[in-house]
């Protein structure tokens, strides 16, 4: 079986996770920041979106289904909270699955 990515969130402004397991993705939606656990060294660390000062989103779903017919490319992840994956649009058209398969 796949991994799974395990998805985490937070309304509270500032909150940034202090522990995190394999796979956990934490959502600051408040802050509009992403976390993960580096596992070489198992600190939590933020993760940019879009680079360059591009936009960047979160944008949470609850099933495959749900994701949009054409989502944004670049900058932006999607999260399917059903099967916690993470997906990317990619500028081919398709959703893409990134972390862990």
């Amino acid at each position: 079986m796949p991994n799974r990515v395990k998805p985490s969130r937070s309304w509270v402004a500032n909150y940034v996770p202090t522990v995190l397991d394999a796979n956990e993705l934490a959502i600051n939606w408040q802050d509009a920041k992403a976390y993960s656990k580096n596992p070489s060294t198992g600190q939590i660390v933020s993760i940019t979106l879009g680079g360059g000062g591009g936009s960047s989103s979160i944008v949470e779903v609850a099933t495959a289904s749900a994701l949009p017919a054409t989502g944004v490319s670049g900058g932006t992840l999607y999260v399917v909270a059903d099967v916690g994956r993470v997906y990317r649009f990619d500028s081919s058209g398709v959703y893409v699955a990134i972390g862990p398969q």
